[in-house]
């Protein structure tokens, strides 16, 4: 059976707005069946026996510690040797990227590569990695049935020796052209799962208010409520909402199609919809939060509507604000 190595690919060095309003890398976005983004890939890769190690890929050295602290808390996965790299070459793209980290790095001729900030699918699908031995195939784009990428690609390792070694070089755009126009085959391979990156907090929250349908629990809603959390009785905390470890919502709160990251305080009164709101804030009592734009819950002394003055970019992606 023909090997790989995976490599899954978690973000680059340009500007992401929804990362730097969550605060923190997007592949450690939790999920309501996994502890993120990235712990969830890992266990789907699990899966395929012909995987002989895993690289994770950030092109933001900066999130070393984060993405390596994220791996200790699921041990169970480390039955694969696992290592973090950090592209210290700024703006090189997907390919760049690529071939700075892994070319020369030990390890199988053939690449499964992930893209590491989409929506793991419930089950991978089998891969058929047998038409990479033919001499002229150089890799392998795995579709979806509405003709979209999967999120998920093979790729024999050398062909990255094609990627420049100063510059931006994109994987899809660019390394795959070079490849046809220098005699090589590009396999597109159907396989029976969605795709959805995670380029905003409509993406991510959609995601969050689906039903469950893994290991038998098809059809299942309800909010996600880490054990660590605390809600008191007051409280309102909808379906379509995901509270990590250690968040507090206070009396008389309202959460609504919402995550709420690992320690957040939720004053008493305040109203939260549309939003994930950052690791560790404290969102004061009566605040209204609408798609991550606040605004005060009570009106102007003098009766009137509420001042447009009084809004704030909080947390998440910005949006509509609630009047």
């Amino acid at each position: 059976m023909k090997r790989a190595s995976a490599v899954i690919l978690v973000g680059g060095s340009g500007p992401s707005m929804l990362r730097s309003r969550v605060g923190l890398p997007i592949c450690l976005l939790p999920l309501p069946d996994a502890s993120s983004l990235l712990a969830a890939w890992i266990d789907r890769l699990r899966g395929f026996d012909w995987i002989t190690d895993v690289s994770v890929v950030t092109g933001r050295p900066e999130d070393l510690p984060a993405i390596r602290s994220e791996l200790e808390t699921i041990p169970e996965f480390l039955s694969m040797p696992i290592e973090v790299i950090a592209d210290r070459n700024e703006h090189r793209g997907t390919a760049g990227t690529l071939r700075d980290t892994v070319l020369d790095r030990e390890g199988s001729k053939t690449l499964l590569v992930v893209e590491g900030t989409t929506i793991p699918p419930a089950h991978l699908p089998s891969i058929d990695l047998a038409p990479l031995d033919v001499e002229d195939v150089a890799g392998m784009i795995l579709r979806t049935p509405q003709f979209e990428p999967a999120g998920l690609m093979a790729l024999e390792r050398a062909a990255l020796a094609k990627v420049p070694e100063v510059g931006f070089f994109d994987l899809k755009e660019q390394l795959l052209p070079r490849l046809i126009e220098n005699g090589s085959r590009i396999r597109v391979e159907e396989v029976p799962i969605g795709h959805t990156r995670v380029a905003g907090t409509d993406d991510y929250l959609d995601h969050v208010a689906a039903p469950s349908k893994r290991d038998g629990d098809e059809g299942r809603t309800g909010a996600r409520i880490h054990p660590t959390a605390q809600i008191d009785p007051s409280a309102i905390v909808t379906t379509s909402v995901l509270l990590a470890p250690g968040v507090q919502v206070g009396p008389g709160a309202v959460v609504d199609r919402s995550v709420l990251l690992e320690g957040c305080q939720i004053g008493a009164g305040a109203v939260i919809t549309g939003s994930v709101i950052r690791p560790g804030m404290q969102v004061r009592q009566g605040a209204r939060i609408d798609e991550c734009e606040e605004r005060d819950s009570l009106p102007r002394r003098n009766g009137g509507p509420r001042s447009d003055t009084s809004r704030r970019r909080f947390g998440g992606a910005r949006g509509r604000s609630a009047r």
